[in-house]
């Protein structure tokens, strides 16, 4: 287990285990709350792979759920 405190790759506040990961190409990233991991997301589009975060469930298949 990691018990090395982290801080947010957006804002660099403290994370929070197990903060709010995303997985990119530069590897995975962590922040403290959705709101930064949405920021980072939208800024770096380009860089985000397919999740495969353990702990974070698939998107259920809705009638008005995008994939």
């Amino acid at each position: 287990m990691d018990t090395e405190p982290r801080v947010c790759d957006l804002c660099s506040l403290p994370v929070i285990p197990p903060g709010f990961p995303l997985n990119t190409t530069g590897g995975l990233k962590v922040f403290c709350c959705e709101g930064c991991q949405g920021i980072y997301a939208m800024l770096h589009e380009a860089e985000i792979l397919a999740e495969d975060v353990p702990g974070h469930a698939e998107v259920p298949d809705l009638p008005h759920s995008r994939k």
